[in-house]
């Protein structure tokens, strides 16, 4: 029996961000850190920090997908419509408290996925990559939450706050800027499949 294997993509959603977390977690948290180090400087438990992050990383993600993502999501896509990027005939009420558009974005997004011609493929490293972003911030969050230590003094010294909501807003640019790139991709396969239609139609008739 083969052994699963992840490829980079998988890799930032499942585990790189619970690595991001252990790491944070350690990094509030000095007295834990300075256990996991023997006298000579090495980690005493490193099988059990890369098994830590791999669950992690898995919870944080299906967390992330299932509640947290379709909230940023909806967001970004109301910035959107505000903004005049996307068309649609749904009333304000049904495409804030309902999820037709985002089926319909989503199920849009697979179809083009589908089509060897389509450069959206090209996305699914980008993707990846913001999911990791937002993965990250519920990490610092979550090692914020089950952080004893902190307390208003050395909580103004890290800057924790200021340095999450940096990268929470970073992430939020980052997935609205792909949803720009997406929206462009669409609109070249439409005028792909417009020309090779009028090719087609251009070809018959002068083999007729």
């Amino acid at each position: 029996m083969e052994k699963p294997q992840l490829n980079y993509n998988e890799y930032l959603r499942y585990t790189f961000a619970g690595g991001f977390g252990v790491l944070t977690y350690l990094y509030l948290n000095p007295t834990i850190r300075q256990t996991l180090f023997d006298e000579n400087g090495t980690i005493k438990d490193s099988l059990f920090l890369v098994l830590l992050s791999l669950l992690l990383g898995s919870f944080l993600y299906a967390v992330h997908r299932a509640t947290l993502y379709p909230i940023c999501y909806k967001l970004n896509l109301i910035i959107l419509r505000i903004s005049g990027k996307t068309n649609n005939n749904l009333s304000w009420v049904k495409f804030i408290f309902t999820q037709d558009e985002v089926k319909r974005q989503d199920f849009r997004r697979w179809k083009q996925r589908a089509n060897p011609k389509s450069f959206a493929s090209n996305l699914l490293d980008w993707s990846a990559q913001i999911h990791f972003l937002y993965c990250c911030v519920w990490a610092m969050w979550l090692s914020f939450i089950f952080t004893e230590n902190i307390t208003t003094d050395n909580f103004l010294k890290k800057n924790w706050l200021l340095f999450t909501i940096i990268l929470f807003v970073i992430s939020l640019r980052n997935h609205y800027r792909s949803l720009l790139y997406d929206i462009d991709i669409v609109k070249h396969d439409q005028i792909e499949n417009i020309d090779k239609k009028v090719k087609t139609i251009e070809l018959k008739v002068e083999t007729e």
